[in-house]
């Protein structure tokens, strides 16, 4: 179930993904009008999210993982890591806080750095007011 959520997020969010750069671009919201520009390209909006935000993923975990066992937290090992917090509760909510920070800072400016190439790529040419 929770990989039919995952996809259908996914694909969701890949046909409204130029909306954050055309707003910007565009001095006004711009959320459903970008869905028009992503008509036919859904699924290679979703390809490059995936390519591009994988690796990173697997990289920040391992990171986690890294500086999780030279604190004695076994990220793969649930039991573990709530005897460490129950232990340790302050250097547990640090670990994790730092761990979820830079993992949404590194993720987060990946997927805006490829929304806003895809959006000079895949907008309409002249302005959006004109387009609509």
């Amino acid at each position: 179930m929770a990989l039919v959520y995952i996809l259908i997020w996914l694909f969701l969010s890949s046909r409204l993904f130029l909306a954050a750069p055309a707003t910007i671009d565009n001095n006004r919201i711009l959320t459903f009008e970008t869905w028009k520009w992503t008509k036919g390209n859904m699924l290679r909006i979703a390809g490059a999210r995936v390519v591009l935000l994988l690796p990173a993923y697997i990289l920040v975990f391992a990171l986690t993982a890294l500086v999780g066992r030279g604190i004695g937290v076994n990220v793969f090992d649930p039991a573990s890591s709530v005897a460490y917090a129950e232990a340790s509760p302050a250097m547990f909510a640090l670990f994790n806080g730092v761990s979820v920070f830079v993992s949404t800072l590194l993720y987060r400016a990946l997927e805006a750095g490829l929304s806003s190439y895809l959006y000079q790529g895949l907008k309409p040419q002249g302005k959006a007011a004109d387009v609509f």
